[in-house]
């Protein structure tokens, strides 16, 4: 495959949509938007919590932190695409947004 094939196969792609549904147990409404397969997942996370108004923070010794499960999995590498998570057929991708709480320990 040409340098020229490749990159109209990766533009291609940039404009091809999946429709992403991200759930978040508090919320009564699900964040819903359309990605390039190309999008990488901090983008999906980021525009989600803003959405649900969260963001990650420390109070007192508490930290909060939010991450993305998909298909009952957490996300570990969020610098990967879209398409690497689901494949290049999916049109559809659902997620929840997830708070994990981390309790800070006692100063002594």
């Amino acid at each position: 495959m040409s340098t020229q094939e490749q990159q109209e196969l990766v533009h291609g792609k940039e404009h091809e949509e999946v429709e992403v549904t991200v759930d978040y147990l508090p919320a009564t409404e699900d964040f819903k938007k359309e990605y390039s397969r190309l999008v990488v997942l901090e983008t999906i996370r980021t525009e989600a919590m803003n959405f649900f108004g969260v963001q990650d923070r420390t109070v007192g010794r508490d930290t909060y932190a939010y991450y993305l499960a998909h298909d009952g999995a957490r996300i570990q590498n969020t610098q990967i695409t879209l398409e690497q998570l689901i494949g290049e057929h999916a049109h559809h991708a659902d997620f929840s947004l997830v708070e994990e709480i981390t309790a800070g320990g006692v100063a002594a």
